[in-house]
């Protein structure tokens, strides 16, 4: 099974067993903290415990600043 990490920096496949979160296929791709902001799951708003499926996309946007 594997899902797909996408930010400014990164766009990686993450290979993970069932019950993969949102906030673990990010940390598997080395998304920065700092650099977090809205999270997407397959296009819809998503949260850290957003638990992923095989095939799933994570968009992940920066934080905005003065915003």
């Amino acid at each position: 099974m594997a899902v797909q990490v996408r930010s400014n920096a990164v766009d990686l496949r993450v290979e993970h067993k069932k019950g993969i979160t949102a906030g673990d296929a990010m940390a598997e791709a080395h998304v920065r903290k700092s650099f977090l902001g809205k999270k997407l799951v397959n296009g819809k708003v998503a949260t850290r415990g957003t638990e992923l499926k095989d095939g799933d996309g994570v968009t992940v946007s920066p934080r905005s600043k003065n915003g």
